[in-house]
């Protein structure tokens, strides 16, 4: 384990890459599963070609509780719990998002790394508590800056992760939070 202690995924990110040793860096988050061929298939599909930058996976959502409808019209309007599936068959796509990302270490040197994109504040009046403040596009700004280097993207939807979806998810307070943020 490497330890990160500033709250924010783009420091989190940049210390793991800088700590790795490999060819290839996997990105997940922590509350997913992945599909025991998630590994090989990235592996083979950076193997097979070399103009591939980056492989986005399926990302598929495990509840912890039924979602009521308006949650469901809402994830459909915006991507709120970060899934990706674009298809069913493997093919380029415009990017990947952070719960299934993996990302060439050269790609991701030339290109100068992640772009800023959150970091953890206490939450005032809630000792105790963390939240995000949204500072830049994250993972869809390596996405652009991947793309804009000439590199592929590829989404394949056997490269699959199960992202849970906890209950808190699926209250209003949560969205309302959520597009704030990020808006």
């Amino acid at each position: 384990y490497v330890t990160e202690t500033k709250l924010s995924f783009t420091a989190a990110r940049h210390t793991g890459a800088s700590a790795a040793k490999g060819a290839i860096l996997a990105y997940i988050d922590d509350d997913v599963v992945l599909d025991p061929a998630w590994l090989t298939r990235t592996v083979e599909i950076f193997t097979e070609d070399p103009a591939v930058g980056i492989v986005a996976g399926r990302i598929e959502p495990e509840f912890e509780a039924p979602p009521p409808d308006w949650a469901l019209a809402a994830q459909e309007t915006f991507n709120g719990w970060s899934l990706w599936r674009p298809g069913e068959q493997r093919q380029e796509t415009v990017g990947a998002c952070g719960p299934s990302l993996a990302v060439r270490t050269s790609v991701l040197d030339e290109v100068g790394g992640f772009q800023p994109d959150t970091m953890g504040v206490e939450a005032a009046g809630k000792p105790g508590t963390v939240e995000k403040v949204y500072v830049g596009p994250g993972d869809w700004g390596l996405n652009l800056d991947v793309k804009a280097a000439g590199y592929k993207i590829v989404y394949d939807p056997d490269v699959l992760v199960h992202h849970v979806i906890p209950k808190v998810r699926m209250t209003k307070e949560w969205w309302r939070s959520r597009f704030v943020g990020e808006g």
